[in-house]
């Protein structure tokens, strides 16, 4: 039998085992699987070259050019039918017959019903081949045959072939031979090695065109990212035959196309992220490292550190500090750099046992450059080599040697290497001051010795030995104007305000001084406390600020001015652009934190915080501040042990120390918190304005405890750090004048709070407090006219009427409710205190105290035992205002009163005996003890 060669050599002839038409009735196909199943039958046909020849409801008869193509389509009907359909039942398994198609002269009629007489031998899942289709297959082929005869044909045509089903059970397809079939590993492999070539070709071109150094970088990103569209492509295109060719698909790929493309491409993305990952890490991040000079950044930040002395005698030792601050100075005399202060220096360096460990430290706080060098003596004179360090390219820049004979030709020279240094970072140099200050330096080295030695110890806040220094300095040579404005800085810091201006007073207004300099001084004798004019400060500093925008100190003296004129948010802003541009410096944060934690906006101020921790881990001050914001959010136990870790951090550090007595006392834990406030006031090493802050906490307490002796006698010694701080003189005098009036001294109490109004009149502080506490002295001497006139002139004080805060207001119309008790005109005085109380500006307890006792003289026992309750409670934790805790500690002796009037007899009595208690270390002859026990014994 010779297949003819111009004809179909195949007739596959497929049907279901049950007929399709008889499917919906009782087999669980619907007219959709039928659909489906149809569509199914089709889509093997075409991907294996079938044609269909004839068609009905029940089977498909198709023509193929070979029979292995016939015999291909009749398995991937079978098996991918078994995968379209789990679990198929014998009654839907699909039989199959495969006839030669054009036979001994046999026209394709007879083959098609050949291929059906063989298609009715086959069982459900068969495929049945004529022996002319066996022989055609060939011995070449992995099929397997068992002979089946066919009833009244001869031996020879009378025989058929049952495909084994089970010889190709180890070929079923799966996602990994889907790959294979689809050459899509062959794809990725050439897609790599091509990929790689790419690489390899563009690093040796790109560097001879100069290409920038981000071309490589995006150049292998690209290359990654094309990696998951290249094995789309491959899934879907084959290349045969030289042209490309949609890929067929597979029965395996018929039924789960979606799937397999979608895990495809998941697989290849997750590839190419795993190859992004190892390029980044393992290529493109250290080559982007290696040694050579970068891009100069637009405002590089730059430390000065001290040249290293590498040989030389012991008189030298200063050298690499006096260099150090010169050129520091010099660079920072230009807008178009940051500089970091030796402060913030010493922060990023604390703790490094290497000095080679100081680069890492550096890159890591945001430093672009390290400008250091060393230095040597020898015979001839002394050699100094500058070094500039770009920490982040890795790399080392040396600018020109300079030679002199001694350390004072070193420092005349050091505007060359500063000259030197601006050029190699592209710095502008356009100010011959430089050369000014090196040569003062020059001919008073001496002088300059000592007053670098100063800078030490001021930085390191030992203020005593700075001021030693910086006075040596200046008994050397008197018109060394730097360090007076030094002296004067750390005499203000000490809060010895008056010998502080005195010093600036002594700079000339037309002193060579660097433009730099003279605005640092300008703007501290517009801001030191004897001559505070906020405004003028804000005016010098803002200069200062647009002259050189990336100057730290500058920017923080500018926010301190608007702050100190009241300019709240300004100054916020001004602060929060600081930490933006500085966003490496922690001191920038911490001053932003702690004016937020001033206003209350507490989340803000949560956040600068645990960024200022961040960049100055183990600072204490840090946790100073979190102690602070536990206490403003009313966990008072946290800000304990924030409190005790700061002084874990820094034994002796008495910021943290005035914040655990507060929160004790809050805790009611009087006794501890005493102690710890007495400790400060008597210590002599505590600086003077937190020995003053100590006292009037400790102050303000006695005096909520009846010891009015004792609470004068704190701040009498404090009286003279008081005197020479000079803002709160006016403070002492009316203190000190309320405790003479609670114990009846009347004239005293009258003598010193006059002398308290008259200072507030010559200092800073506001004289509304002061005139207040005389209006409370001619209400207890029932001096009524007196009291309205003091009324209208805190009225006057208000220079802003339209605004929300209603402060002077508010004590005002209580003076003159106060006036009406007097007149007896309680109705009218309920009726005022009721919008005292109401009004908007800072609620003092002693308003609810009076309103209270408005209520309580007009029989309204409920309203006033409210208003009295309200009074012992009232405390804001942001502003504990201790100086107001007799206020506090007299509504309870009122609140008793209106319950004793009210009927509540055992409630009063409680109250009494809390309130007596509270006074227990009194004097006897008191008389809010006395009241209180001749109240406590009527109720018995």
């Amino acid at each position: 039998m010779t297949p003819r060669p111009d004809g179909p050599q195949a007739i596959l002839a497929a049907q279901f085992a049950k007929p399709l038409r008889a499917a919906p009735g009782g087999e669980g196909l619907t007219e959709e699987d039928v659909r489906v199943i149809r569509l199914f039958f089709h889509t093997c046909l075409s991907t294996h070259g079938g044609v269909e020849v004839e068609q009905d409801d029940d089977m498909i008869v198709a023509a193929f050019a070979d029979p292995a193509s016939a015999v291909s389509c009749a398995r991937a009907i079978r098996d991918g039918l078994r995968t379209l359909r789990p679990g198929l039942h014998d009654s839907e398994e699909v039989k199959t017959g495969i006839s030669p198609g054009s036979v001994d002269g046999a026209s394709t009629p007879a083959c098609i019903s050949e291929a059906k007489s063989l298609w009715s031998l086959a069982t459900p899942g068969d495929i049945i081949v004529s022996d002319a289709v066996r022989q055609a297959l060939g011995h070449a082929s992995a099929e397997n045959f068992s002979r089946i005869p066919r009833p009244g044909k001869n031996s020879r045509t009378g025989t058929a072939y049952r495909l084994d089903s089970e010889a190709n059970a180890g070929t079923t397809s799966g996602f990994f031979q889907e790959l294979i079939r689809r050459r899509v590993f062959r794809s990725a492999g050439a897609y790599i090695v091509v990929a790689w070539v790419i690489v390899q070709v563009a690093s040796i071109i790109f560097p001879e065109f100069d290409a920038p150094r981000w071309s490589m970088r995006a150049l292998i990103i690209l290359l990654i990212a094309g990696f998951p569209p290249a094995m789309l492509l491959a899934w879907t295109v084959d290349f045969t035959a030289g042209k490309f060719v949609r890929t067929p698909d597979s029965p395996y790929s018929m039924v789960r196309g979606n799937a397999l493309r979608f895990g495809m491409v998941v697989g290849a993305t997750v590839f190419a992220c795993g190859m992004l990952w190892w390029a980044w890490t393992a290529y493109i991040e250290p080559t982007t490292q290696r040694m050579e000079r970068r891009a100069m950044p637009e405002n590089p930040v730059v430390a000065v550190v001290p040249p290293r002395k590498t040989a030389g005698a012991q008189d030298i030792d200063w050298l690499g500090e006096g260099v150090a601050n010169l050129i520091r100075n010099q660079i920072a005399e230009s807008s178009a750099v940051i500089v970091v202060s030796p402060t913030r220096w010493n922060t990023i360096v604390d703790g490094a046992s290497d000095p080679g460990d100081y680069a890492t430290r550096a890159r890591n706080a945001g430093v672009d450059y390290i400008i250091g060098g060393s230095f040597l003596q020898t015979a001839t004179g002394i050699s100094l080599s500058p070094e500039i360090e770009d920490v982040k390219a890795g790399n080392t820049m040396s600018a020109a040697t300079i030679t002199g004979v001694d350390a004072s030709e070193i420092i005349e020279r050091t505007p060359e290497l500063s000259l030197g240094i601006k050029r190699a970072l592209n710095i502008p140099f356009k100010s011959n001051v430089e050369q000014l200050t090196a040569d003062f330096a020059a001919q008073n080295m001496e002088a300059y010795e000592a007053y670098v030695a100063g800078l030490g110890f001021f930085m390191r806040f030992e203020y005593d030995r700075a001021e030693e220094l910086f006075r040596a300095a200046l008994d050397i040579a008197p018109d060394f104007y730097i360090a007076r404005y030094r002296l004067a800085m750390v005499l203000e810091s000490a809060g010895r305000a008056d010998a502080a201006y005195a010093e600036l007073e002594k700079i000339p207004d037309l002193a060579e001084l660097p433009r730099r300099e003279r605005l640092y001084v300008e703007g501290a004798k517009a801001t030191f406390t004897s001559g505070r004019d906020s405004r003028r400060a804000i005016e010098v500093y803002s200069e200062l600020v647009e002259a050189y925008p990336y100057d730290n100190e500058a920017g923080q003296h500018l926010a301190e001015a608007y702050w100190n004129d009241f300019q709240d948010e300004k100054a916020i802003e001004i602060f929060r652009n600081l930490a933006e541009i500085h966003s490496y410096d922690p001191s920038a944060w911490m001053a932003l934190g702690e004016r937020l934690l001033e206003i209350g906006r507490l989340e803000e101020a949560a956040t600068a915080i645990r960024k200022y921790q961040e960049l100055a881990p183990g600072d204490a001050y840090a946790s100073v501040l979190l102690g602070n914001l536990a206490q403003l959010e009313s966990r008072t136990e946290d800000s304990i042990e924030h409190y005790r870790e700061a002084l874990e951090l820094r034994p002796k550090f008495d910021v943290a120390t005035i914040g655990l007595a507060r929160s004790h006392y809050l805790l009611g834990e009087l006794q501890v918190a005493e102690g710890l406030w007495q400790s400060l006031v008597a210590d002599e090493a505590v600086p003077p304005h937190l020995r003053i802050d100590a006292a009037f906490d400790l102050a303000g307490i006695l005096r909520g405890q009846g010891q009015f002796e004792k609470s004068s006698g704190v701040l009498g010694s404090v009286e003279a750090l008081i005197h020479g701080e000079e803002l709160r003189v006016p403070m002492l005098l009316s203190t000190r004048g309320s405790n003479a009036l609670a114990v009846g001294q009347l004239e005293q109490a009258s003598q010193l709070i006059e002398q308290a109004v008259e200072a507030s009149h010559t200092s800073l502080a506001s004289a509304t407090r002061y005139l207040f506490a005389r209006g409370l002295l001619e209400y207890e001497r029932r001096q009524v006219s007196q009291l309205r006139q003091t009324a209208e002139e805190i009225r006057a004080i208000d220079d802003e009427p339209g605004d929300d805060d209603r402060t002077e207001e508010k004590a005002a119309l209580f003076l003159d409710s106060l006036a009406g008790l007097l007149d007896a005109d309680a109705g009218s005085a309920y009726e005022s205190l009721t919008r005292v109380v109401e009004m908007q500006g800072y609620d003092y307890a002693i308003y609810r105290v009076g309103l209270a006792r408005a209520a309580l003289e007009l029989g309204e026992y409920e309203e006033a035992a409210t208003h009295a309750a309200s009074a012992m409670r009232l405390r804001d934790p942001g502003d504990l205002r201790l100086d107001l805790e007799l206020d506090r500690s007299l509504a309870q002796l009122l609140y008793a009163e209106i319950l004793a009037a009210w009927g509540r007899r055992s409630e009063a009595s409680r109250q009494l005996h809390s309130f007596i208690g509270r006074w227990r270390h009194a004097s006897d002859q008191s008389r809010y003890v006395q009241e209180a026990r001749a109240l406590l014994a009527e109720l018995q």
